[in-house]
């Protein structure tokens, strides 16, 4: 999906708990329009060729998510905050 086409279908994007399942039972998995937070976060910064992933974007949860982003190389630092 390219950007433009993502603004385009902005209003038929949608929350998917099935692929956060699959996502727990490390099954790649891509929904038509059907995303899960880290997943959309992952494939729009690949999409936009900002990273390059190790594994299939609907397999990265919030939590790999800082672990990732550090891993690249076009990234200087990064810096995790975590929830209290």
């Amino acid at each position: 999906m390219s950007l433009s086409v993502l603004s385009k279908e902005k209003e038929t994007l949608h929350y998917s708990r099935i692929s956060v399942l699959l996502c727990l039972l490390h099954i790649p998995y891509k929904m038509k329009n059907g995303y899960f937070c880290s997943q959309f976060v992952v494939e729009m910064l690949e999409l936009t060729g900002s990273i390059f992933l190790r594994k299939e974007a609907s397999l990265y949860l919030p939590n790999h998510l800082p672990a990732e982003l550090k891993r690249q190389r076009c990234l200087k630092e990064i810096m995790a905050i975590p929830h209290k």
